[in-house]
């Protein structure tokens, strides 16, 4: 994110004589992304974006049990909150 209204002004006492002097402050801000998970096979995964703080949701198909977490977060440090979980098969 960059703004060019953005302005810091700082101001120095030298020898109890102000000085005013303005600096350009330019930032810069990278969006944190984390790699879109694997589905699982026999399910998928329910994903809106994979930037910081965004949430997927895995399933199973019909006849199929989840193993391990419905759900991961993406963190601060662009990777998932979990290990991406399986999809069993129902014993027939």
């Amino acid at each position: 994110m960059a703004s060019n209204c953005e302005q810091l002004s700082i101001h120095f006492a030298v020898s109890n004589k102000p000085v005013s002097h303005n600096f350009d402050l330019d930032a810069f801000v990278a969006e944190i992304r984390c790699d879109p998970p694997f589905p699982p096979r026999d399910g998928g995964v329910q994903l809106r974006n994979a930037r910081s703080g965004a949430t997927v949701v895995f399933y199973c198909d019909d006849g199929y049990e989840l193993l391990g977490n419905a759900s991961l977060r993406c963190q601060d440090d662009g990777y998932w909150s979990g290990v991406e979980p399986k999809c069993k098969g129902a014993c027939v």
